[in-house]
């Protein structure tokens, strides 16, 4: 039963990053300075952003109710692949971008269907926050944070 819903949602995000590709755009340099060294030069020049509201996939609802305490949430970012769409009022969030480039790593490196798979069973299995992709996500984003304040405080 997972499988059909999976594929129908790759599908759907196939749909959404085609019917965006106009919008979207490279990182700026002020978004891809930061992040040097962090992630591989091949992610950070591959990568493409759009600003705009998140959308949710289908199939949520679905989700819920196999796990109603997961709440669907409006999210201020979502990686589809390569594609990041971003709300703009939130491009400046430290973290954010970030935490989103550590799903385009993840893709690449399971590949689509194996990305997908991995992420809905994680949350039908851990919910949200505690789903194995984006509690890597959020570990690795609060590292850097701290690590990046870290250095601000005592650069020497």
């Amino acid at each position: 039963m997972l499988l059909p819903l999976v594929i129908g949602i790759d599908l759907w995000i196939r749909w959404q990053v085609w019917r965006r590709r106009q919008d979207a755009r490279p990182l700026t340099v002020v978004e891809q300075c930061p992040l040097e060294g962090l992630f591989p030069d091949s992610v950070l020049s591959d990568v493409r952003v759009v600003e705009g509201t998140p959308p949710l996939p289908p199939g949520l609802g679905l989700i819920g109710r196999f796990r109603p305490s997961w709440v669907v949430m409006q999210p201020t970012g979502i990686t589809f692949g390569r594609t990041i769409v971003i709300e703009p009022d939130q491009l400046g969030r430290p973290g954010l971008l970030f935490h989103e480039l550590v799903h385009v790593v993840q893709w690449r490196y399971l590949g689509r269907l194996r990305f997908l798979l991995a992420y809905a069973l994680g949350i039908l299995q851990s919910g949200y926050r505690e789903s194995p992709l984006e509690d890597v996500a959020y570990r690795m984003t609060e590292d850097n944070l701290a690590w990046s304040d870290a250095q601000a405080q005592d650069p020497g």
